[in-house]
């Protein structure tokens, strides 16, 4: 499995193809969090498009307007992803566990 990421330096605009490189590196069934802080919808809605084309299997739209926060948490390859949640200010995403983890 690829280590955590941080896209933040380069922008998300300029993000996209960095940020799919990474998830491509993620084994199916890999367990994923992504964090949004969401400073430009268009630029974050091809990236989510992208993440989803990528085989990631996360949601692929944007949160509505005024929602400033994004998280969502699923397993590579399975859609939809069951926990996925946008806040005008802060957000939770929470997954059950199954198997051993450690």
């Amino acid at each position: 499995c690829p280590p955590a990421r941080s896209f933040e330096s380069f922008g998300i605009a300029g993000a996209t193809s960095a940020i799919v490189e990474w998830a491509e590196q993620v084994p199916d069934g890999a367990l994923v969090l992504l964090v949004f802080v969401v400073q430009d919808a268009a630029a974050l809605a091809g990236v989510l498009e992208a993440l989803s084309a990528a085989g990631l299997g996360c949601p692929a739209c944007v949160p509505p307007v005024g929602h400033m926060a994004m998280a969502t948490l699923g397993r590579k390859g399975e859609t939809p992803w069951a926990s996925s949640h946008a806040g005008t200010d802060a957000v939770v995403a929470t997954g059950l566990l199954s198997g051993s983890v450690g």
